[in-house]
């Protein structure tokens, strides 16, 4: 991402804090199911969007300080655990705080959010017909979540090419949604399949 002076400086410290946090957290936090090097990705995503948004946002430019003060401590990072964890406890609310408000005021949204809305809508739609209209065929259940899984996607794609994503994601092969829905249909299609097990019987 292309950002001002202050959003290149901004992560040229959150680099420089991940090498030190990832270090003494990996050591220290070993379980911790959120790594600090994902805490500080998060920061850097939401400092340029409050980037793209405060000339017109007072709020983004509030947050712009807030920023300033958090990636400045880097005494807390170097010191001991505590306040170690503090520091990333603290991350996590002010990214959590401008995400919200990203929402809401700049009308972002989660990435894949429509292709795991519609997808869902389309499993439970499947369910419906495969219970009432065509009784115990599993197959309207792959139907349906394809069919709300092709509709998300273009909403999504519309709502990309308008840049209203919420923060990119680094690409994967499958994302979390993406397992998520795949849970869901297997679920679902074994659910079916046992139903018509037992009601055949």
């Amino acid at each position: 991402m292309v950002g001002s002076d202050w959003y290149n400086g901004i992560v040229e410290k959150i680099t420089s804090l991940k090498d030190i946090t990832d270090k003494k957290y990996h050591r220290w936090y070993k379980f911790d199911s959120l790594s600090s090097s994902a805490r500080l990705d998060s920061l850097a995503a939401a400092a340029g969007r409050v980037d793209q948004f405060s000339p017109d946002c007072p709020q983004c430019t509030a947050f712009r300080d807030d920023i300033n003060v958090l990636v400045g401590r880097t005494h807390d990072v170097n010191s001991n655990k505590e306040l170690l964890r503090q520091f990333l406890d603290d991350v996590d609310k002010i990214v959590n705080k401008m995400t919200g408000h990203f929402k809401k005021e700049h009308k972002l949204v989660t990435e894949g959010l429509y292709k795991s809305f519609f997808a869902g809508a389309g499993v439970v739609i499947g369910m419906v017909i495969t219970f009432v209209v065509v009784p115990y065929d599993a197959i309207w259940v792959i139907v349906g979540a394809a069919a709300g899984l092709a509709v998300g996607a273009i909403l999504d794609a519309r709502i990309k090419k308008e840049d209203r994503i919420l923060y990119q994601q680094p690409s994967r092969r499958l994302s979390n949604t993406s397992w998520i829905l795949l849970l869901l249909i297997v679920v679902a299609v074994l659910g079916v399949l046992i139903a018509a097990f037992f009601l055949r019987k």
